[in-house]
């Protein structure tokens, strides 16, 4: 909607001495606030005439709407007076057009004729949007806000413009003033909204009021920060307007003119500063965000937005009930006295958000991944933000140094794992992640952890000396981690990830590894030194204690909208309410529902949901999952059975090496005959149902693929055919390929490839891989131990002369590092006979 010409009033100077009733009455309705008492429209319609009736304008404003036609008439109230301009002039009554702050052909804003500043100029790019709560632990329950509840109504309000590429919103997982920093600096957002409690000080003795707000400290209690701190995050941001949805955000004292927070971060140079002049119920503030968000997303103006959200709380609890206090019906009509809090400071109203004269790009539905060790983890967390507190905190304090979280798979326990090791690392924590999944080969973490190890060559020597006196596995297992977190100055956090893989089916699903459990036993000893353990399950563990278990349950709503939002899935509205009651809440089951349910009538919606509501939650994502697998095509069932052949990521050639020629395997839905497509076709169909995930490579920018780690097991739990040896070769030569063209050099790479070569009867090509690649980092870190153990007797036995003979020369050369010459010497003399007779040989060709 366009605006006409502003209408301004400028109050006359002397209007309260002149109406010395105006501020009694703006006094006492103040006070009603205040106290929560009862405000009905009669007390704000009595309060907005006297205000007209002082102002005596005649019929000027008439006039104005006149010549403004169907176009909104925005009103400023301008004047350099502060006394004068903390009067509630929201409430403006017009005898004709009623209250001028909420009608639809008005807009009303004020101005202080004492500032002036530079204001950002607008950036031609999509909006950048920060919601940024803060609700510290320490609140008692009538003053905790519903914040998850204002998040998914934020986000339900901008989710559409999202998806279409035109906003970009940035939720951080705390409330910390030091992330409002950040954020600000890194994010540079145009638009804020700033939610929590404020708060107004008015210190008679030290002459002097402030405006506060609440922020939380490290450990989640409340921290008041007064105005002067807060305004100082805002120095060189692009911020356009700043939301303050706080109690007494917009209070100012007469005496003191440049006090308050909306004041404060207007006289910074904040184009448009909105803020609450009293204290504003929690469902006022939640419909207030989504009606003003839902403006702004569409483009409007910020002071038409503000009247539209004014008007969408005039009674905003006639469904959702009224205050907290619903027993008492007083406070319950108390809470449509609402509409008039928000006050909107303006430098000038026709000064945008954004310039909208770019081409936005739609936000594509394909997650990325990124990897954690060996766990495949989103690169963006979803809520949880209480529990992710919790956690944190006692992490931090030292109150748990080993947490167990459990739940149904889907649930969101690694992504919640991930951000509580995140936390750590940025505590200084040296992080180790654990994959127990069957295609992943655990131990090979413990190689690198070794390495680290050997960083620290005097402790390494003393651990090889323990290694040689012939100690247990749990002994060795203890000794290692004590010098690993010795090496780390007390700072070491380990990971593993679906312990459910190793855990016995019955109760009570005792760990079935023998080797894993000596490991989890020594690192559990350990906690009491400072080592944190984070492991996920479906299953708890046998004896674990119940202060350092969590079972995940139900995530709330708003963390639901996130991952439709972050996703750009198809679901909004009534479809993801009833998804997120049918599915317990479940994020795996809601993203292969969301593709599954794609072109299905609302009748067949309506029949799958309902057939999902009675399954166990087990049992859910499966299902959702064969429905998305039933209506792929033959060529895209084809690829999935292809990819099989891959235990690690690969880019798009990978795929195309054992995608090609892709011949069309039967599909349940479609059967035979579908017109042949590009791989890249193929498989960015794969990608947008959620059954390939892609990565992205920090280091080298390079998008990579792999099947997703439920759709592997569900696959090969329901009929698909082991990938078969001319397959798994193609995929080994490919991984060796990336290798020798130093296309990947990565020490995981180098892990992958071997074990590749291997599982494709590849003996050889593994042997020599073993020779090029991994003896000589263990040998420069000193690991002579380990590839004496584990990597060299197997290339003694090769059946390649030339590959057994280098590898018993290898052999003597790690025993002279140890000191055990004549053992050396022995091996040495076998690797030169070798050496000699196939020169020989060579000589007579």
């Amino acid at each position: 909607m366009t605006t006409a010409p502003s209408f301004t009033i400028t109050p006359p100077t002397d209007l309260l001495r002149t109406h010395p009733h105006i501020k009694g009455m703006a006094d006492r309705i103040s006070t009603a606030y205040e106290k929560h008492l009862l405000v009905e429209e009669k007390h704000l319609q009595a309060m907005g005439q006297a205000l007209w009736d002082a102002l005596m304008l005649g019929d000027s404003l008439e006039l104005a709407k006149q010549a403004s036609g169907q176009q909104v008439l925005p009103i400023i109230i301008a004047s350099a007076d502060a006394a004068i301009l903390t009067l509630p002039w929201e409430t403006l009554y017009h005898p004709t057009y009623g209250f001028l702050g909420r009608e639809a052909g008005f807009s009303l804003s004020r101005r202080n004729l004492t500032v002036s500043a530079a204001l950002p100029a607008l950036q031609r790019e999509p909006l950048r949007v920060l919601l940024f709560t803060s609700l510290p632990d320490n609140l008692s329950e009538l003053e905790r806000l519903d914040v998850e509840a204002e998040q998914a109504a934020v986000q339900e309000a901008l989710m559409e413009q999202e998806r279409l590429g035109e906003i970009v919103l940035e939720m951080p997982d705390d409330g910390r003033l030091d992330t409002l920093r950040d954020t600000l600096q890194q994010f540079q957002p145009h638009l804020v909204y700033l939610s929590g409690h404020g708060n107004f000080t008015h210190e008679h003795h030290n002459q002097r009021a402030y405006g506060s707000f609440l922020f939380e400290d490290a450990l989640g209690r409340g921290q008041l920060v007064a105005e002067n701190e807060l305004v100082a995050c805002f120095q060189n941001t692009r911020v356009q307007l700043l939301v303050m949805s706080a109690c007494l955000s917009a209070k100012q004292h007469p005496d003191y003119p440049h006090n308050g927070l909306s004041a404060a971060l207007y006289r910074v140079g904040i184009p448009h500063v909105i803020g609450m002049r009293e204290s504003v119920f929690d469902k006022a503030g939640i419909q207030f965000a989504k009606a003003l968000l839902l403006k702004l997303g569409k483009h409007s103006t910020v002071d038409v937005a503000l009247q539209h959200a004014r008007a969408a709380i005039t009674q905003p609890f006639k469904e959702a009930g009224g205050y907290r206090d619903s027993n008492n019906p007083l406070r319950t009509e108390a809470s449509y006295g609402q509409w008039c809090l928000p006050q909107l400071l303006s430098h000038d109203l026709q000064q945008g958000l954004v310039d909208w004269g770019f081409t936005p790009q739609p936000k594509s539905q394909n997650e990325l991944k990124t990897l954690m060790g060996q766990v495949s983890v989103p690169e963006k967390f979803r809520g949880r933000r209480r529990e992710l507190r919790q956690w944190q905190n006692r992490l931090r304090d030292k109150t748990a140094n080993s947490l167990l979280i459990t739940g149904v798979g889907g649930m969101g326990k690694t992504s919640l794992a991930y951000k509580l090791l995140q936390g750590l690392h940025k505590d200084g924590y040296q992080t180790f992640s654990f994959s127990l999944r069957p295609e992943h080969d655990w131990q090979s973490i413990l190689l690198d952890m070794e390495l680290e190890l050997s960083e620290d060559e005097k402790a390494y020597k003393k651990y090889q000396i323990l290694q040689s006196k012939g100690l247990d596995e749990a002994k060795q297992a203890e000794y290692f981690l004590k010098f690993l977190l010795t090496l780390y100055d007390g700072k070491l956090a380990l990971f593993f990830d679906n312990l459910e893989s190793v855990q016995d089916g019955q109760y009570p699903h005792a760990i079935t590894d023998p080797t894993l459990q000596h490991w989890l036993q020594a690192a559990q000893s350990l906690t009491r030194q400072g080592l944190k353990l984070i492991l996920t399950s479906r299953w708890r563990l046998p004896g674990w204690a119940d202060a350092e278990h969590y079972p995940l349950g139900k995530p709330v709503y708003g963390d639901y909208v996130a991952m439709v939002r972050l996703q750009g899935l198809p679901l909004q509205g009534k479809r993801l309410q009833t998804a997120y009651e049918t599915l317990g809440g479940n994020f795996r089951a809601l993203e292969f529902f969301a593709k599954a349910t794609q072109g299905m009538s609302a009748q067949e919606e309506h029949e799958f949901t309902a057939s999902l509501g009675k399954a166990a939650a087990e049992s859910q994502t499966d299902m959702a999952l064969a429905k998305v697998v039933e209506l792929r095509s033959s060529e895209e069932i084809a690829l999935l059975h292809r990819l099989l052949a891959y235990q690690t990521t690969v880019p798009l050639l990978g795929v195309e090496i054992v995608g090609e020629p892709l011949t069309p395997c039967p599909s349940p839905s479609r059967g035979e005959g579908s017109k042949s497509e590009t791989m890249d076709t193929v498989l960015q169909r794969l990608l947008a149902v959620s059954l390939v995930e892609q990565y992205a490579n920090p280091h080298t920018q390079q998008t990579k693929y792999q099947l997703a780690p439920l759709v592997r097991s569900w696959l090969l739990a329901n009929g698909a055919p082991e990938p078969d040896q001319p397959l798994l070769q193609k995929a080994a030569n490919f991984l060796l390929w990336e290798l020798e063209e130093r296309q990947n050099t990565t020490w995981e790479h180098i892990l992958a490839t071997h074990a590749a070569l291997l599982a494709a009867n590849l003996t050889e090509q593994g042997q020599r891989l073993v020779l090029d690649w991994i003896i000589e980092p263990l040998n420069r870190a000193g690991m002579y131990r380990t590839l004496l153990d584990d990597w060299l007797p197997p290339l003694a036995e090769a059946d390649n002369q030339q590959i057994k003979g280098e590898a018993l020369g290898q052999i003597g050369k790690q025993y002279l590092h140890i000191g055990q010459y004549d053992t050396a010497l022995d091996f040495l003399k076998k690797s030169l006979a070798i050496t000699q007779e196939i020169g020989d040989k060579y000589g007579e060709g």
